[in-house]
């Protein structure tokens, strides 16, 4: 077994996965923190990223979250913490899913939605990102690890991004 952290810190971290407000009008929201933990196991990665987002406008807002998930890989959790306390999203069906999303989006109560746009390209919207505050976002994805006897090699998007396009180039 291999076991991995990393820990990033402050607003200079780059990092892959990006909080931007959905109408696209404010810049993407500052990244306070980023933790990684990866373990390499019976053939498959797990990947644990968690990052803490700051809201510095002045208003709260939608935002869409971003995470160039690798080819081969599943998304396994998406937690979002409300109120201090995790909560762990569930699987529902496609059109259920949007209309607990808009009402909960609309009684101004925490939620947040992901959904499969394409083979791999998941769409994650956190509605309110409150305004001076920070939003915790956990996102687990598994796998398949390349080792060789002995030898493998782990990849991990380390760069601003996130965007489809860039999401395409790194991987």
């Amino acid at each position: 077994m291999l076991f991995a952290v990393l820990s990033l810190l402050g607003p200079l971290a780059f990092a892959a996965g990006l909080l931007q407000p959905s109408d696209g009008s404010l810049p993407p929201l500052e990244i306070k923190d980023h933790q990684v933990e990866v373990i390499i196991e019976d053939g498959y990665a797990i990947t644990s990223v968690e990052q803490v987002f700051h809201n510095p406008h002045g208003q709260d807002l939608e935002a869409r979250y971003s995470f160039p998930i690798p080819e081969h890989a599943s998304v396994a959790e998406l937690t979002l913490w409300i109120d201090g306390k995790p909560v762990t999203g569930e699987v529902l069906e496609r059109e259920q899913a949007k209309q607990v999303y808009e009402d909960e989006k609309a009684a101004g109560r925490d939620a947040g939605i992901t959904e499969k746009d394409s083979y791999k390209t998941f769409e994650t919207r956190v509605s309110p990102v409150r305004a001076g505050q920070d939003t915790r976002i956990r996102l687990v994805y598994l796998q398949p690890a390349r080792v060789d006897t002995g030898i493998g090699r782990y990849v991990y998007p380390l760069e601003e991004g996130g965007v489809d396009e860039e999401k395409l180039a790194f991987w």
